[in-house]
């Protein structure tokens, strides 16, 4: 069956990292400034090109109405 199916051979492999970045060099510095208790998970990385990449995050705190606040004001991001 697989001499019919090409993609029958192909191994699947993920790979987790972990790290931590400064916040001054994190795009949502800002927002990190005012809500220094906020939380962000990348949840998926899409590279633009060879230097950009497009983070899909989440955020978790206790106060997501200040979060979004300080998103509004995020000079950082055209959410305008």
């Amino acid at each position: 069956m697989t001499e019919n199916n090409p993609l029958a051979e192909r191994v699947r492999t993920s790979t987790v990292v972990e790290f931590t970045l400064p916040t001054a060099e994190f795009v949502l510095a800002e927002t990190l400034r005012a809500v220094p208790s906020a939380t962000f998970e990348i949840i998926r990385l899409v590279a633009h090109d060879a230097d950009r990449a497009f983070p899909y995050l989440w955020v978790f705190d206790d106060d997501i109405e200040r979060v979004d606040d300080a998103l509004a004001d995020e000079l950082s991001i055209p959410m305008r």
